[in-house]
């Protein structure tokens, strides 16, 4: 059972909770790439972005 515990995140404590909720949010936020209207889009349909999941 400690082996379990180990790998899990501790959500008792609210302040450790919040700072790896932000560390986790910071990272997502500087690895998502900025998608152009122009650029093909990421779904692969071969579509610009903006006539295709841009327009929605």
């Amino acid at each position: 059972m400690e082996g379990l515990k180990s790998g899990m995140l501790d959500i008792t404590n609210s302040e450790t909770f919040n700072k790896t909720l932000r560390q986790y949010t910071e990272m997502v936020n500087q690895t998502r790439t900025k998608i152009g209207r122009n650029d093909p889009c990421p779904c692969g349909s071969g579509k610009k972005y903006k006539k295709c999941c841009g327009g929605v």
